[in-house]
């Protein structure tokens, strides 16, 4: 586990769209985060539903953005 990544996650977690996980994507998504040595080591999906957390909401419309969540394909 790298505490830089914990760290990374910590400050994402409440945010869109980690946020709308349910609860088998969001305990997949906390293994990942567990086993990862680095955030390169995450799934291309992980690091990008990150990334996108990091962003903020900021750039969709709401229903723009709940579409965006429901087509995005984490595995």
């Amino acid at each position: 586990m790298n505490a830089e990544l914990v760290k990374r996650v910590r400050r994402a977690v409440r945010k869109w769209p980690i946020s709308e996980l349910d609860p088998i994507e969001r305990d997949a998504f906390a293994k990942a985060v567990y086993e990862a040595e680095a955030f390169e080591d995450l799934e291309p999906g992980w690091q990008r539903l990150l990334l996108e957390a990091e962003a903020g909401p900021g750039r969709l419309a709401p229903k723009q953005f709940f579409l965006h969540l429901r087509r995005r394909s984490i595995h």
